[in-house]
C-alpha cells in the first residue's frame, strides 16, 4: 500500500516537471515499486531527468538501455517525446 501510495505522489511531481521526481520515477518503473515493472517507462522518465541535469539519471539510463530490445528502446524514445509534449503544454 505503501509503496503505490508513494508512487502517486512522486508521480505527480514527475509530471509538474521536477527533474528529481522524474529519477525516482525512472526507478520506481526500472524496480517495479508501486506499479508494474516498465524498462520502458523506466528508461523514458531518467531520460526526462538526465537531460534536465540530474547525474545520477545519467548513469541510470545507461545502464537500464544495456538490458533492453530494440522494441524497448523504441517504444522509450516515443513515451519520452510524449512526456515533453504534455509537460511543456502544462507549462502554457
Amino acid at each position: 500500500k505503501d509503496s503505490a501510495a508513494s508512487y502517486r505522489l512522486i508521480h505527480a511531481a514527475a509530471w509538474k516537471g521536477l527533474p528529481s521526481a522524474q529519477a525516482i520515477l525512472g526507478l520506481y518503473y526500472c524496480d517495479g515499486i508501486g506499479v508494474e515493472r516498465d524498462l520502458s517507462q523506466c528508461c523514458a522518465w531518467y531520460d526526462m531527468a538526465a537531460a534536465l541535469g540530474v547525474e545520477e539519471a545519467k548513469k541510470s539510463l545507461m545502464e537500464t538501455v544495456k538490458e533492453m530490445t530494440p522494441e524497448q528502446i523504441s517504444r522509450a524514445t516515443q513515451i519520452s517525446k510524449n512526456i515533453w509534449m504534455k509537460i511543456v503544454e502544462n507549462k502554457r
